[in-house]
């Protein structure tokens, strides 16, 4: 079974740090010529954590973080940090390479030994207001601009050859952590649900990969494509990150590693909604919160249109999640987009509702005959979190 990278547990190599300067690293690939398991360095101070690029490898897309478009100033110091050579400006977003030239023989033997690093001198941003007449292409209109020099006091090496730099992953779990999950309380009920479905974004930071057929990519769309027992062992793996008692488990495990394939489970599955863990809603549940509390025909109005992507306005493609009004509890896109999975049952079924990007309004009203389906099979459904609220988590 898959086990998401944030799991690892990872140390900084203090060797490569210094004063809590951060240097990390990503495993790489290259799916045309094949190359693998390759390991890039990153600056952290060229980190930002939300730029990425899809790379599909393996009958899966994935995220790769990518750098922001910073100037960066760096030279080369041996292992005690004195100066080697003097670099010049370089903007990372455009280079994955940073070019270093006339290096006298005797700084090229450290470099060879593995005992010569990369260091950051400073950061040079540009600041000011775009005008779009300053703009000739590239980079010309920032020429314009006031530009600060930004020193770094901190040292950062980067070393090119050290292979067990795994910082990378320390850094993706801080993300993790501090994602905003967009939990609200639904009023009259003892649950707390997620504004929005699922985003990509959160789905890849926790499992590090995106369904390969998850519809339309982009990090603020829903994630789709998932079969019901994908989105369980999600629930699951993101309990059990945050400290969280995992509403799933079958024969009593709760760690999916542990569980049978995706067509099917080794034993019996329960679901102890009691825990204070992510799960899903169930089909009454799901009802009560895409209400609102108030009597529409659709999730916060009775025009589509005002809430919903659906077969008429979409153009057959998911969106953004919260591009449309919410609903009285603050829940967007409970009709249209991505229809959600439940935890309720239909016979052997689970059902799923609310309507999706290719649904004629019928079939996104909230009181619409609910579709179901075998839970082990991947549709274009995506999910939306839930937890209980109890004594432990009603200040959290």
């Amino acid at each position: 079974k898959r086990k998401p990278k944030c799991f690892i547990d990872t140390q900084k190599n203090n060797k490569y740090n210094d004063n809590g300067a951060l240097t990390f690293s990503m495993k790489s690939w290259n799916y045309f010529t094949g190359e693998r398991n390759k390991t890039l360095y990153m600056n952290a101070f060229a980190y930002d954590g939300i730029n990425y690029e899809y790379v599909y490898y393996n009958y899966h897309w994935y995220l790769s973080p990518t750098p922001n478009l910073f100037d960066y100033k760096f030279n080369i110091v041996d292992e005690n940090g004195k100066e080697l050579v003097k670099g010049k400006r370089w903007l990372l977003g455009e280079s994955k390479e940073i070019t270093f030239t006339d290096i006298p023989v005797s700084v090229m033997e450290i470099i060879d030994s593995g005992k010569a690093f990369v260091n950051p001198v400073a950061c040079y941003l540009q600041y000011g207001t775009y005008n779009e007449n300053d703009d000739k292409g590239g980079r010309t209109f920032i020429k314009n601009l006031p530009e600060v020099e930004l020193p770094i006091n901190k040292t950062d090496y980067i070393c090119w050859n050290n292979l067990e730099n795994e910082i990378y992953m320390t850094v993706r779990m801080c993300m993790l952590y501090n994602f905003d999950l967009g939990l609200v309380e639904i009023p009259g009920s003892n649950i707390m649900m997620g504004k929005t479905e699922v985003t990509q974004e959160l789905y890849q930071l926790l499992m590090e990969y995106i369904p390969n057929d998850s519809h339309e990519r982009a990090l603020l769309n829903p994630v789709s494509n998932l079969s019901w027992y994908d989105v369980i062992e999600f629930c699951n793996f993101l309990s059990n990150f945050f400290g969280l008692d995992c509403v799933y488990s079958v024969d009593g495990e709760t760690n999916p590693e542990n569980w049978e394939g995706d067509y099917g489970l080794r034993g019996e599955l329960v679901i102890d909604s009691s825990l204070n863990g992510f799960r899903l809603p169930t089909l009454e549940e799901w009802i009560y919160a895409a209400k609102g509390g108030e009597d529409y025909i659709y999730s916060g109005s009775n025009d589509i249109n005002e809430v919903a992507w659906y077969y008429y306005n979409s153009d057959s493609k998911l969106k953004n999640v919260a591009q449309k009004k919410a609903n009285a509890y603050g829940l967007y896109d409970m009709t249209g987009n991505a229809s959600e999975w439940t935890s309720s049952q239909n016979e052997d079924k689970r059902i799923y509702c609310g309507g999706r990007y290719d649904s004629y309004p019928k079939a996104c009203e909230i009181d619409s005959d609910y579709s179901s389906w075998k839970p082990g099979d991947k549709l274009r459904v995506g999910f939306r979190l839930v937890r209980t609220i109890t004594e432990e988590n009603t200040d959290n």
